[in-house]
């Protein structure tokens, strides 16, 4: 019993962990934003300027938040926010 309480413990430490990795990891980092203003693939309209709704298409893996594959309202409200900060927009 001792040792399943052991184990209980650790994998909540360790989930504990994970969480605040990703919630640290939240976003993008100014390498990969510059690396995708340079990415045609990127400029979705080919006008010439990369919006944040074309960051979006491009990662939304970078805004998701709870892992689920999409952006729901609020991911997507927090990445606009994020991405305007960072004048992307």
């Amino acid at each position: 019993m001792k040792i399943i309480t052991n184990i209980v413990a650790v994998s909540l430490v360790i989930l504990g962990t994970s969480a605040a990795s990703a919630d640290q990891g939240f976003g993008l980092s100014s390498f990969e934003l510059g690396k995708l203003r340079l990415t045609y693939d990127t400029d979705r309209n080919q006008d010439g300027d990369i919006t944040a709704d074309e960051i979006l298409l491009a990662r939304p893996d970078a805004f998701d938040r709870n892992g689920d594959g999409r952006l729901d309202a609020r991911e997507r409200g927090i990445a606009l926010k994020q991405l305007e900060l960072r004048r992307l927009n």
